[in-house]
């Protein structure tokens, strides 16, 4: 469920993971975002990483360079609410 300015709160946990995973730091991850052609800035990612509503392009980016569908970067209750809207979708069409 994303706000009226099209933000979206995403796990910061699982932000930091992934991105600890790879062993980038915040600044690093945008330099790699960027030479991948994404556009996230360092300033993004520290707010998706202290838990502040990001921009939805934020956080399709930012799965699109870990590689993983956007909504497991998703707090719970949104992606909740995903899942529900899509069932609903998908009953209508059976």
């Amino acid at each position: 469920m994303s706000n009226k300015d099209g933000r979206v709160p995403l796990n910061a946990d699982a932000l930091k993971e992934h991105r600890r995973r790879i062993g980038l730091s915040q600044e690093k991850l945008a330099e790699q975002c960027l030479k991948k052609g994404l556009h996230v800035s360092i300033s993004s990612i520290k707010r998706a990483e202290l838990g502040t509503n990001v921009l939805y392009r934020t956080a399709k980016q930012l799965a699109q360079f870990y590689n993983v569908p956007v909504e497991t970067l998703f707090l719970e209750s949104i992606a909740s609410h995903l899942d529900e809207k899509r069932y609903s979708s998908l009953k209508r069409e059976v």
